[in-house]
């Protein structure tokens, strides 16, 4: 089976040095010396002012990102409902509502007509708005600040999987650092921020809430530390990245040179932004399902990256907009096929896109 994805994470030989550190140190946890350099890292490759927080993992960033913003209790947060589960699971874990709403077809992020109107109607208590980098490819930022801006709404990027594509911005965003990213340190994320208050708040409800004391909550906080052990992964990583997305820049130009033929489409701008999954679109009149038989029965693994949230049994006690319609679509034409920069993937890609091409040829579709 040619899997879908196949992370690559650092060797023991290349943490040994970090692990040593560790060891030397005794210091695990509670922001040691290589969470310190690792935030240090981020700020330096970006070249931006701002505050790098990190903490154990996203879907925690983001509800602690959302807590320090401090909106009111039961408040709603527009969320679109094409995205991962954990944007809306960490609404609900600040104390807040998650309000589905459908996309764009042709930008793939929220429909800002639904926005407006959900705004507008001051009965649907909206005092937060997150948007979703699609799949992680780059967004106009300013566009929604802006929106934002205009709505007197807070605004949070989920930037999970955009590292590459992600530029520092006015907005608190949130980036993960899972083993399936593009700067994977096997489990944690980053939190970015301008607001130097609000990065304290941040970093202090990362701590059970603690003032500078250490001692006392001052905060409804949690732990989400990240480890050091976590941080050693993601620095070797962030040493090594140029070159890992060199690797991975090839294995996207050749899918773009073995299906221009081939009546799928792949994300805009792939290749200028990279990230760890990749999607197919195919047309409408196509049925996907049979697409994914025709490749798991030549042992090619896919994925459906998405399942629309607001189908999910978890989240039938929110409010959604009537017209999910732009969802449901993108639903039923995305497909998740197998990239990555794994020692094989370079020789499977022509399998796979020959197998996708001559199943567009066969009478299922062209």
């Amino acid at each position: 089976m040619i899997p879908v994805l196949k992370p690559v994470l650092p060797s023991f030989e290349d943490l040994e040095p970090l692990l040593r550190q560790i060891d030397q140190n005794q210091w695990y946890t509670n922001h040691g010396p290589l969470v310190q350099k690792l935030e240090e890292r981020l700020s330096q490759r970006f070249r931006q002012g701002g505050h790098y927080i990190t903490a154990c993992n996203a879907t925690l960033a983001l509800t602690v990102t959302l807590q320090s913003l401090n909106l009111p209790a039961k408040s709603r947060c527009i969320v679109p409902s094409w995205t991962f589960p954990a944007s809306p699971l960490s609404i609900v874990a600040a104390g807040l509502e998650p309000y589905f709403v459908d996309l764009d077809n042709q930008t793939h992020l929220p429909c800002t007509q639904q926005i407006r109107d959900l705004v507008a109607d001051p009965h649907n208590h909206i005092s937060a708005l997150m948007v979703t980098y699609p799949f992680g490819q780059p967004i106009d930022d300013q566009f929604w600040e802006s929106l934002a801006q205009e709505l007197e709404i807070e605004l949070i990027f989920d930037a999970a999987a955009a590292f590459d594509g992600w530029q520092p911005t006015n907005v608190p965003s949130v980036i993960s650092l899972h083993a399936t990213k593009i700067l994977p340190g096997g489990e944690g994320a980053f939190i970015y921020t301008k607001d130097h208050d609000l990065a304290l708040e941040i970093r202090a409800r990362t701590t059970f809430g603690f003032n500078s004391s250490g001692k006392t909550s001052v905060y409804l906080g949690t732990n989400a530390k990240l480890s050091e052990y976590h941080a050693a992964i993601a620095l070797h990583s962030l040493s090594h990245y140029d070159l890992n997305r060199t690797r991975l820049y090839s294995v996207a130009k050749q899918y773009i040179l073995n299906l221009q033929d081939c009546p799928v489409s792949l994300p805009k701008g792939l290749g200028d932004w990279l990230t760890m999954t990749l999607n197919i679109k195919v047309p409408s009149s196509l049925n996907l399902n049979e697409l994914e038989s025709y490749l798991a029965d030549h042992h090619v693994e896919t994925r459906r990256w998405w399942t629309p949230c607001h189908t999910m049994p978890a989240f039938q006690a929110y409010p959604r907009v009537e017209d999910l319609s732009s969802t449901q679509h993108q639903y039923s034409t995305t497909l998740g096929i197998p990239f990555g920069r794994n020692d094989q993937i370079i020789h499977d890609v022509p399998i796979v896109c020959s197998l996708i091409c001559d199943w567009m040829k066969s009478g299922f579709g062209v």
